[in-house]
């Protein structure tokens, strides 16, 4: 599975998975390198909505959110299952909506994309 951009949802990209279904065996491996990337680097990962309350002051319900925070930019991965809960942990965490400018959703169950369109709303 690779992710490919689909398009944009008021100014954030949004992408999907796009399935595989055969890949060719090669006789040329590609080497492997055991030591990190010159270029790699770091990510932290931002839990903004959680069945569990992962932050004092957060609120919890069903479903899943979290931020990638790269050097150059916040990433949405997820939007929980619901967008009220959703913006209220993102700020009080000091996350503005306006600075997400990509959202990764895994999988359309509720508990992963219910918090979508208020968080699109927001962002717009």
């Amino acid at each position: 599975m690779f992710l490919a951009v689909s398009g944009l949802l008021g100014g954030v990209a949004y992408y999907r998975y796009v399935s595989v279904s055969h890949l060719t065996p090669t006789s040329n491996p590609i080497p492997r390198s055991t030591h990190p990337s010159p270029t790699a680097s770091e990510i932290t990962l931002i839990s903004v909505y959680d069945n569990y309350q992962v932050e004092p002051g957060l609120k919890t319900s069903w479903g899943f959110a979290t931020v990638i925070k790269t050097p150059k930019e916040l990433i949405l991965f997820d939007t929980g299952g619901n967008s009220e809960i959703l913006l209220f942990n993102m700020r009080k965490l000091g996350i503005s909506p306006l600075s997400i400018k990509k959202v990764v959703i895994s999988h359309i169950h509720g508990d992963h994309v219910g918090g979508l369109e208020g968080f699109l709303e927001e962002n717009d």
